[in-house]
Formats: C-alpha cells, structure tokens, sequence
C-alpha cells in the first residue's frame, strides 16, 4: 500500500492514517513546531514530509480508496476520538 497506512479496512474501502502532529505539520496545532538549530534541514525534511503525505493520498484515492488522516492531537481528546470511531464505524462496506 503506498505510504504504509496505520489501518486497512477493505471492507469499506477506507485507509487510516495516523499522523503525528509535529512529523507531518498538523496546520494550526501547537504540537506543530520547528527546532530552532538546523532549520533548513527541518524545513526540507517536513517539506518532503508533506509532499509524500500528499502524493501517497492521491494515488490511493485514485485507486479507489477514501482515505482518512487522523491527528496525533486528536486521539488524545475523547468527544473527538468518539467522532472519529463513530465516523470509521458508519462507513459504508462496500459490495464484492
């Protein structure tokens, strides 16, 4: 599978990702910050860390898959950990 997704549910189609804030640039999320030593490697290191991220989805996605990325900061937080279980749970299965 590219991009070595966390959870494969091919029943109903769908990928799970579960990516670490600060690995894979969670926009807005405190967790999201950059070293301060050696910031043009960081920076060419989440660059390359992001354009993968998006390659990788885009060829599952036209492979047929939906893809779902789920948040390091989101798992620790239990009404959104719910959303997202109840979210996984109501994905349709798809027909053989």
């Amino acid at each position: 599978m590219p991009g070595r997704p966390d959870l494969v549910l091919p029943g109903r189609r769908l990928i799970i990702f579960v990516h670490g804030c600060f690995w894979h640039r969670h926009e807005g999320c405190p967790r999201t910050t950059t070293p301060k030593a050696n910031n043009a490697y960081w920076m060419q290191k989440f660059a390359e860390n992001t354009e993968r991220d998006t390659r990788k989805t885009d060829q599952l996605r036209q492979s047929g898959w939906k893809v779902k990325v789920v948040w390091e900061c989101e798992i620790l937080d239990d009404a959104t950990l719910d959303e997202i279980v109840r979210e996984v749970a109501t994905t349709p299965k798809v027909r053989p």
